[in-house]
C-alpha cells in the first residue's frame, strides 16, 4: 500500500491536470470519488484502529508503528493531492460532494461514542484519534 501511495504521489506531482483528465489519463470522473472515498475510508480505519486498541492489538500496531507512519504521511499527501485537484473542478466537470471527503461512517460512530463516555482510556484513545485525522488527512 505504502508503494501504490508514493507511486499515486508521483503521478498526481508531475502529470497535469489535462493529461490527468484526458481520455488516456488516470483520474476518469467515475473513478475519482472512488479513488477518494477508498484512500479516506483506509485511512481513518487504520487510524482509528490503532488509537482504540487493545493493549494485545496495541503490541501489532507498534511494531508496524514506522511504516503505519508512513503509509498515513503518504496517504495524507495523496489525499492532499486530490484535495487540490478536485478544487479546480466543478459540479458540471465532475466533482465529487463533500461527503466523499467523510470518514467512514462507523469511525464517525465510535468516536462519536467515545467522546461521550467518561472512560479515560477510550477518552484518551479517540482524542490520539482526532490528533491523527488532522495531522493526516486534509479538512
Amino acid at each position: 500500500l505504502h508503494l501504490l501511495a508514493s507511486v499515486l504521489t508521483q503521478l498526481l506531482s508531475v502529470m497535469s491536470h489535462d493529461e490527468l483528465r484526458g481520455t488516456e489519463g488516470p483520474l476518469c470522473d467515475h473513478d475519482l470519488a472512488g479513488y477518494i472515498t477508498q484512500t479516506t475510508r483506509l485511512a481513518a480505519r487504520l487510524i482509528w484502529d490503532s488509537a482504540t486498541a487493545s493493549p494485545d492489538e496495541a503490541v501489532a500496531f507498534a511494531s508496524g508503528g514506522a511504516l503505519l507512519e508512513a503509509l498515513l504521511e503518504q496517504l495524507g499527501r495523496v489525499l492532499s493531492q486530490l484535495n487540490g485537484f478536485v478544487g479546480r473542478l466543478t459540479a458540471d466537470t465532475g466533482a465529487p460532494g463533500p461527503e466523499t471527503w467523510h470518514a467512514p461512517s462507523e469511525v464517525l460512530q465510535e468516536f462519536r461514542q467515545a467522546m461521550e463516555q467518561t472512560q479515560p482510556q477510550r477518552l484518551q484513545g479517540g482524542l490520539v484519534c482526532a490528533e491523527k485525522l488532522l495531522r493526516y488527512l486534509p479538512h
